[in-house]
């Protein structure tokens, strides 16, 4: 698949389950939580990047204003959003990763060895 392919299965709108593997409370704003709706848009077409555009439907979680402005690239069949930083001293890994039924699921990786997954579906 090209990255253009690639980017294009993406797009679209999609809503948070509320479920995830966090287990580091201090970890939870960064999950969000169930109706939280993620709209996936392209934008730009010469570096196969675009940024995640987030429209809350539900209450806000603590990365939705950062992850507004990521860039997330092209990595195999995945897309992935690196050095995030979600607060001072703190960063974060995000790959999205298409499943079944079109369904994403999300992988954070967070700097101080933290991981955790969540799920969202058209």
């Amino acid at each position: 698949m090209t990255d253009e392919e690639v980017i294009e299965t993406f797009l679209g709108e999609y809503t948070s389950d509320g479920q995830n593997s966090n287990t580091d409370p201090d970890k939870a704003d960064y999950f969000p939580r169930r109706g939280v709706i993620l709209t996936l848009e392209k934008r730009g077409s010469e570096d196969a990047t675009f940024y995640v555009k987030i429209l809350f439907s539900g209450e806000p979680f603590g990365a939705a204003a950062t992850l507004s402005e990521t860039a997330f690239v092209v990595e195999g069949e995945k897309l992935v959003g690196h050095n995030i930083e979600v607060r001072p001293g703190l960063l974060m890994t995000e790959t999205l990763e298409m499943m079944e039924n079109d369904k994403m699921l999300h992988s954070l990786e967070f700097s101080d060895g933290i991981s955790g997954t969540w799920i969202c579906e058209p």
